[in-house]
């Protein structure tokens, strides 16, 4: 598919020295006053200060500052997350993931490529003072959701899985350098090889007046009003609310997939005051040492366009600052030569994620190439010496030859950090590919649709720097396609806004067609159109550093109060199973009844296996049981429901229904009547046999049937002759071998090599097809199985019989029901049929020497309290080559239903082990 994308004429060009380091790729930020990347440039370049709002928290206590607009708001459905969970969650956590999705949305990864490459995720943020809320509520201080919600891990263990991102997963708390300690570590751990990619964020939101109130009193906070940075009005800092996210990863690789690099670290370092003038004081000797370091041997300050300073507005801390920057440059700097400023002028204190939104005002710096001014400063402060820096009062060109920029944080307990970042030499771009006039889009909704139209439709009219090559791109590689699409043909941007102003939403797909469209291109949208994202999603296409309006998310207030009422559960009448469940989901996630969707999934609404266990009690104290698995694998609610219904009837189960196989995966194959009935996953995957005992059909592995599924197994299941839905013709000729014969004619016809799974009958028909074609057999597991047996046949067979019997309470729960557990598990073989099997078992002779022959992986599984089977019986498997036996002391014939917390995990791990025998 890349060959269909034209190359640029030009890339920016690094060094070899440069591949393996780190580089920034996405970016994303909301701070006072800045929504997005492109309002945060514009404050900085017009010197609009931000941190003015006021907020009245509801303690009474009022202060201005730089607060965030809408931070009870979020979007809980789009992260699969219940109303009552972001209820009980810090804000800091949900802006946290808005935020990464946008950040992910900048970088033009997609989430499946950022899984691929063992992506890590390193976050701070202030201490949750939200928790302090929900004590006020009774019951919401006592959930486990508000546990979780304010568990400092969370921050970081939250986006790892929303994202099912398997790096490390760490929170950070280094105070005001906690972001820059993000970034380091980050970076350190792709360098290792640790993960090959991460996010890196922090966000800063006051719930409660706590800091403010305590700031305040520690008299840190500006009176004035203004975070005057090492201007002789500075009398303090403004605290600001923020959240941002980086995407990160090796130069090579982000070359590689042909992203925007922003800037390279060049260099980052760490220290700590240790013992000085008091664990909050600065100290300009350590600031000096971790500057002098990042710098290292090749870089002076003569190297650098500019430096964004930790700068807070306190005056013995600027003047530190100041003293530590003239320590490490020495008597080397030319006069004027560096910039020095701080973006805490305009949009505050962001306190954890300062350093964050200190390295995205640099690199949107060198990206326009303009260096934004420091409005507040007009003098410099007593005893301070600016000399040789400049701090400009006006925007000022970044200087042409100049390639690298510096960046402090500083936390107040003493943890320094400083950060050297490279820029290319910017060279000129041909974004031309042959899908530049199509323009996608994809949302969860039509409303979400409609919603990133106009938003795209508003940028247009006020933006014409982008191409619509690059807005193609950007358009095109993108975090994930949703389900609602339309595409766009376009020859130019007036057209566009044209064709972006007449579309109507009335359909899920829109389609506008012209003149002169690539056709190889346009099949390739027409495939997306309709669900095909394999071709689209492969595509390598150049980015440039032109961000898009981000994907919008639904404004939802989320905010506990003392005198909020959470719903108790009531103890209302069974009606409809359905109604029942919604009514324990609203009572245990916060959903409005009328709110929960029939077709999403648990998942989908929230479910975790806390609140999974929850709803199981609850709907078992209204007499309805359920299985973990059924939550889990239930692919909607009404499904779920309808899963429900089916078992809590008593009457004309029908385990072939169509409704009963699709409630498992499963699909009846079709078949000439001769041949055997198979039962079969409706997905694709790794092929697996489960062959059942006698007289049984496919739900005799009931128990490993999701299991299976979930690791992403494509199950086959045959029903030998005279077990329903299979005829038996005693015009043929019977016998074990010909049952085999069949098999394998099955597995020829479909090209499968396959494990073997088999249970008792099940067990002798995979030896003796080990032994027929054992190029078909990938592994065995033989459960309950023999090579031989004596007369005594028939008589043992009752005594599986009352074995079963014995089991029936317990299955009942396994199969939710009071009937026979024949009625669910048995073939309804007849006596007649069933003869011809005993028979053909009683002349069964496997000899040891036939065993020998046998070189295929196999697990041999047995109860040492089975009736049927004899000790010696079961041990004489062992003489196939490297077969590995394992009995269950206290377990009879029933291992795969009754020893499924043993048998099940025994399983996973011999056909993981067989698949990756170096795993």
């Amino acid at each position: 598919m890349t060959a269909l994308a034209k190359e640029p004429t030009t890339l920016d060009t690094w060094t070899e020295k440069d591949l393996n380091k780190t580089c920034i790729v996405g970016m994303a930020c909301k701070l006072p006053g800045s929504e997005s990347l492109d309002t945060y440039w514009k404050n900085l370049t017009t010197g609009n200060e931000c941190a003015n709002q006021v907020r009245k928290w509801q303690d009474g206590y009022e202060a201005k500052a730089g607060f965030l607009t809408d931070i009870k708001c979020f979007d809980p459905a789009f992260f699969n997350i219940s109303p009552y969970e972001a209820l009980c969650m810090d804000p800091q956590q949900r802006w946290l993931m808005q935020v990464s999705w946008q950040a992910i949305e900048s970088s033009g990864l997609s989430i499946e490529t950022l899984k691929s490459i063992n992506t890590g995720i390193f976050t701070s943020s202030l201490p949750s003072d939200y928790k302090n809320l929900l004590l006020l509520n009774k019951k919401a201080s006592s959930n486990t959701y508000s546990f979780l919600g304010n568990a400092p891990s969370a921050l970081s263990g939250r986006l790892s899985y929303f994202y099912d991102f398997n790096g490390p997963s760490i929170t950070i708390d280094t105070a005001c350098s906690s972001g820059l300690s993000a970034l380091n570590i980050a970076r350190l751990s792709i360098e290792s090889g640790e993960c090959k990619a991460a996010l890196v964020g922090g966000a800063t939101l006051f719930s409660t007046s706590e800091f403010h109130q305590l700031a305040s009193q520690a008299d840190m906070i500006s009176a004035n009003q203004h975070c005057a940075v090492f201007d002789e009005s500075a009398d303090g800092f403004v605290p600001s609310e923020g959240a941002v996210m980086l995407v990160i990863m090796k130069l090579e690789q982000a070359i590689e997939l042909k992203l925007h690099v922003y800037g390279l670290i060049e260099s980052l370092c760490w220290n700590h005051d240790g013992l000085s003038n008091g664990l909050m004081a600065p100290n300009s000797r350590s600031q000096q040492s971790v500057i002098q370091r990042a710098l290292q041997s090749e870089l002076s300050f003569n190297d650098l366009a500019m430096i964004e300073t930790h700068g807070t507005g306190t005056k013995l801390g600027d003047l530190i600052e100041l003293r530590g920057l003239a320590g490490a440059l020495g008597d080397t700097v030319i006069k004027g030569s560096c910039y020095l400023g701080s973006s805490k002028t305009i949009i505050g204190h962001t306190l954890v994620c300062a350093g964050l939104a200190s390295l995205i005002k640099v690199l949107l710096s060198y990206q326009h190439a303009l260096i934004p001014p420091n409005p507040l400063f007009k003098k410099a402060s007593e005893h301070a010496s600016i000399a040789p820096f400049t701090i400009n009062q006006t925007t000022v060109k970044w200087p042409d030859d100049k390639y690298y920029a510096g960046i402090s944080a500083f936390g107040f307990t003493g943890s320094n950090a400083h950060l050297i970042l490279k820029f290319p030499h910017k060279k000129t771009v041909n974004p031309s590919h042959l899908f530049e006039h199509f323009f996608i889009f994809s949302a969860e909704n039509n409303e979400k649709l409609e919603i990133i139209i106009n938003h795209l439709r508003d940028f247009l009219i006020t933006t014409t720097e982008i191409s619509l090559a690059d807005m193609s791109a950007r358009l095109i590689r993108k975090p994930k396609y949703f389900s609602h699409r339309i595409a766009v043909y376009a020859k130019d941007h007036h057209s566009l806004t044209l064709n972006l102003q007449n579309i109507s939403l009335q359909s899920s797909i829109v389609q506008f067609y012209a003149e002169g469209q690539d056709n190889s291109a346009h099949a390739i949208i027409q495939a997306w159109l309709k669900g095909d994202n394999t071709q689209l999603s492969t595509l390598s296409l150049h980015l440039s550093p032109h961000v898009l309006p981000s994907y919008p998310f639904l404004k939802e207030e989320y905010w506990i109060t003392h005198s909020l009422t959470l719903p108790d559960e009531k103890n209302e009448p069974l009606e409809a199973i359905l109604e029942v469940i919604k009514s324990i989901l609203s009572s245990l996630l916060h959903y409005e009844k009328l709110a929960i969707d029939e077709n999403k999934s648990l998942l989908e609404l929230g479910i975790d296996s806390l609140t999974a266990i929850q709803l199981i009690d609850a709907l078992r104290e209204k007499n309805i049981d359920v299985k973990i698995e059924s939550v889990w694998n239930a692919p909607s609610l009404a499904k779920f429901a309808d899963s429900l219904k089916k078992n809590k009837a008593i009457i004309s189960y029908s385990p072939f229904s169509e409704k009963n196989l699709n409630s498992l995966g499963l699909s009846l194959k079709e078949s000439p009547p001769s041949a055997l009935c198979w039962v079969v996953s409706q997905k694709p995957g790794i092929p697996i046999i489960l062959l059942p005992p006698l007289n049984t059909n496919y739900l005799a592995w009931l128990r490993q049937i999701p299991l299976l599924h979930a690791q992403a197994y494509q199950l086959h299941i045959p029903h030998y002759p005279g077990h329903y839905p299979s005829v038996f013709d005693p015009n043929q000729p019977f016998s074990l071998q010909n049952i085999v014969n069949q098999i394998i004619h099955y597995l020829d016809k479909n090209k499968l090599r396959a494990h073997f799974i088999g249970w008792s009958l099940g067990g002798i028909l995979s030896l003796l097809l080990a032994l027929t074609k054992p190029d078909l057999v990938q592994s065995m597991t033989l459960v309950s199985s023999a090579t031989y047996f004596d007369s005594e046949l028939f008589g043992k067979t009752i005594a599986i019989q009352n074995e079963l019997q014995s089991l029936q309470n317990f299955l009942s729960i396994v199969y939710q029901t009071q009937d026979d557990i024949d009625k669910h598990i048995g073939a309804k073989s007849e006596m007649s049929v069933l003869s011809y099997y005993y028979q053909s078992l009683m002349e069964l002779n496997i000899s040891a020497f036939d065993l020998q022959k046998i070189n295929i992986p196999t697990l041999i599984v047995y109860g040492e309290k089975d009736p049927l089977l004899s000790t010696e019986q079961n041990k004489f498997l062992a003489y196939i080559k490297g077969s590995k036996v394992k009995p269950y002391v206290d377990s009879g014939h029933f291992i795969p239903l009754t020893e499924t917390h043993q048998f099940n995990p025994d399983l996973l791990a011999f056909l993981l082990k067989v698949e990756k025998p170096y795993a």
